[in-house]
């Protein structure tokens, strides 16, 4: 208990300022939430954002560091929950339990998650895990009546990360079939129907409230929010198929700059390329991109869970881990196999299968020497963690230029400032793509001021007269970019297309009016009259 109250403490004070994914989506859509209680872009609404809007509403009316505490919070359930799991997986060996908890609680992506990323990721691992545990109440004990609240559990994590959604849907599907075998159809479909509307409740009064899309489909499907004071939306004219050829050749660069072989079978030999660095960050840069060479052979080693103990030999919750974690790592290595954390909630059950194989083995001497790498190499976890915290970490009781100062968002926080005072004068178009975005995280009402390019100049199919006439009917007066980083080598076929195009409107068609604190790179231009 002490641990936790002193890691508590810790989170209470520590400021995840320096945090990439941070200022681009999750603080940003928090403060938002702090200042008006809803978020309502221009364009497209947020995507289902639960976890913003918890830790904004906690900082509206708590204060800034209670925030940072709600997501102290989620770490600490999240490792108490994992616990309690490896209690009903290991229920005679507290031996597993205590390895297999220090191989998910110490892995690289939850200790970055918990000390220095400012991100919601901990709080799905909170929701899926409860569902699991309610499971095993569910298949184990015959506690039927647990089946609402999984459905409903399930509900809400996909209002957090949509990269939840096979997993959440299995885990429903599974409880719902336990439900209907335990007990007649008739007795059992009215909580099967309760099931259903919990597990879609969610998800409808979020769409109808705050407006919801869903990634890489926003073009299709976009409910605006009908909370937002400002009812106007705005829709740049955009051809489906370049965007989404520009969306897809995007994330192939990126996934590939995360682990070698993204979107191909050599994901599966993962800790071969995580050992040996192949086309990967340092040790020292990981963070969230690796999870280790045990933890990567254990999620391939779930799929592979029949073949090992044998179908038969499985219990019937075994059985339902089994279809919901291979289902849902079907989906992952199909459409992205690069973002671990996305998956982050299976961690526990890989650390599983990794420390009880490795218990079962008879070469006494090989089970030392893993045992002593898996020890060696949570170790190199926590001293790089805690390494990358100590030079990241900003303390500071509320969002000042002042408190900013020798942060990475020291220059954001400038550039939205100058921004904010330029959107009195009209809207402003954020023409700025991965890997190269420009956050607008500290201008007040940026989600009706600004509007996301989303490879507008390639996509629009119109020669640029014509886009800068679109620009400007919808009220558009100022584009912002790095225009440095368009000749970055890093964008290659339809993202590069894209900066080519963007280069030569901005210099026919803007002239710049603010530029980089550190590079000298114009990043604010003005549409000429």
């Amino acid at each position: 208990m002490s641990i936790i109250a002193l890691y508590l403490l810790f989170a209470y004070f520590n400021t995840r300022i320096d945090s990439i994914d941070g200022l681009n989506y999750s603080l940003r859509f928090a403060s938002l939430v702090k200042d008006k209680g809803y978020v309502a872009i221009l364009e497209n609404p947020i995507k289902p954002y639960l976890g913003e809007m918890l830790l904004g509403l906690t900082w509206r009316f708590f204060g800034f560091r209670a925030m940072h505490l709600m997501l102290g919070l989620w770490a600490v359930l999240s490792a108490l929950l994992a616990y309690k799991l490896f209690t009903k997986v290991f229920p005679t060996n507290t031996e597993l339990r205590r390895r297999g908890l220090l191989l998910f609680v110490l892995s690289s992506p939850v200790l970055a998650l918990a000390l220095h990323e400012f991100k919601t990721d901990l709080l799905l691992v909170t929701l899926v895990l409860g569902s699991f545990l309610l499971l095993f109440e569910l298949f184990v004990n015959a506690k039927t009546f647990h089946l609402p609240l999984i459905a409903l559990l399930c509900g809400l994590s996909i209002l957090v990360k949509t990269s939840s959604t096979p997993a959440a849907l299995l885990i429903t599907l599974v409880a719902f079939l336990q439900v209907a075998k335990a007990e007649k159809l008739r007795s059992a479909l009215p909580r099967i129907l309760s099931g259903v509307i919990l597990f879609f409740s969610p998800i409808f009064i979020w769409g109808t409230f705050f407006g919801i899309t869903v990634p890489s489909f926003e073009e299709e499907i976009r409910v605006p929010s009908v909370l937002s004071k400002n009812p106007r939306h705005l829709y740049l004219t955009r051809d489906p198929k370049i965007l989404a050829a520009c969306i897809e050749e995007r994330d192939t660069k990126d996934y590939g700059s995360f682990i070698f072989g993204a979107r191909s079978p050599l994901v599966l030999i993962q800790p071969y390329f995580y050992l040996t660095r192949t086309n990967a960050h340092s040790f020292s840069e990981q963070g969230l991109q690796n999870l280790g060479p045990f933890l990567y052979v254990g999620l391939v080693l779930l799929m592979a869970a029949p073949l090992i103990f044998g179908w038969r030999k499985l219990q019937p919750i075994h059985k339902a881990l089994y279809i919901v974690s291979l289902g849902t790592l079907a989906c992952f290595y199909y459409f992205v196999s690069a973002i671990y954390w996305y998956i982050i909630f299976l961690f526990p059950l890989s650390s599983a299968i990794v420390v009880y194989l490795i218990s079962t083995l008879k070469n006494h001497r090989l089970k030392e020497v893993l045992v002593n790498l898996l020890y060696a190499g949570l170790a190199l976890n926590v001293f790089l963690a805690l390494k990358t915290t100590l030079l990241v970490s900003h303390p500071m009781a509320e969002i000042t230029q002042t408190a900013l100062e020798g942060t990475m968002a020291s220059g954001v926080y400038l550039h939205n400032k100058k921004l904010e005072r330029l959107a009195q004068n009209g809207l402003i178009l954020n023409a700025s793509e991965h890997k190269d975005l420009i956050p607008v995280t500290f201008m007040t009402d940026n989600d009706a001021k600004v509007l996301k390019s989303n490879y507008y100049f390639a996509s629009a199919s119109k020669p640029p007269d014509e886009m800068y006439q679109e620009l400007r009917d919808l009220g558009i007066k100022y584009i912002t970019v790095d225009k440095y980083s368009l000749y970055s080598q890093w964008y290659q076929g339809c993202p590069k297309e894209n900066n080519k195009i963007l280069l030569a409107f901005l210099e026919k068609y803007t002239i710049p009016v603010f530029f980089h604190s550190d590079t000298g790179s114009p990043n604010i231009f003005e549409l000429k009259d």
